[in-house]
C-alpha cells in the first residue's frame, strides 16, 4: 500500500483557483453563507502567511497566519486565522500535519501561538495543550442589535 504524501506549501498564484474553491466551501460550512465568489488576492494580502495543504500534490486544505500585536496593545503573537481541510481529509495524518505546521510556525517566528476556533473539530488537537483563554467572540444579527438599540434609546429617553 502506498501512503499518501501530505505537504504544506506556501501559497503561490497558481493555487488561486483551488484556494477560491476551498474558501467558498469553508464559508458555506462554517458561516452557513451562500456566497459564490471571494477575493482571493485580498484574502492572501491580509495574512502574514498562507499555506496550502496538499496530498500527493492535490490541494485539499489551507491554513493562514497573522502576526499580531493588537496595534501595540499587547506583546506580539502569531495567530492562526483560518484552517480548513476538505471533509474526507479531516482525520489522521493530514490533521496531524496541520497541527505540526502550527507549532513549527510559532517556533520559527519565536512567538506565542493564538488560535481562533470556528468549530469544536478545529479545537480537538489543542485541547491537549495548556493555554490561556484571551477572549470569547460573539456575533449578533442585525435584528437583535436593532431591538437592543431601541430598548436602550427608549430607556435613555424615559430618563430625560
Amino acid at each position: 500500500m502506498v501512503r499518501s504524501k501530505v505537504t504544506l506549501v506556501k501559497y503561490v498564484e497558481s493555487h488561486e483557483d483551488a484556494l477560491r474553491d476551498m474558501l467558498i466551501t469553508f464559508s458555506k460550512e462554517v458561516y452557513k453563507s451562500d456566497i459564490d465568489t471571494v477575493d482571493v488576492k485580498t484574502f492572501v494580502e491580509c495574512h502574514s502567511l498562507v499555506y496550502i495543504v496538499e496530498v500527493n500534490n492535490l490541494p485539499i486544505g489551507f491554513i493562514t497566519y497573522m502576526k499580531q500585536d493588537y496595534f501595540g496593545l499587547r506583546e506580539p503573537t502569531i495567530a492562526v486565522n483560518y484552517a480548513y481541510l476538505k471533509e474526507k481529509y479531516r482525520k489522521g495524518r493530514t490533521t496531524f500535519s496541520l497541527a505540526i505546521n502550527q507549532l513549527e510556525v510559532a517556533i520559527a517566528n519565536d512567538l506565542p501561538l493564538v488560535h481562533f476556533y470556528a468549530s469544536k473539530d478545529s479545537k480537538m488537537f489543542f485541547d491537549r495543550m495548556e493555554g490561556t483563554l484571551l477572549f470569547n467572540a460573539y456575533e449578533f444579527n442585525l435584528d437583535t442589535i436593532r431591538k437592543q438599540h431601541d430598548l436602550l434609546i427608549n430607556k435613555k429617553n424615559r430618563r430625560r
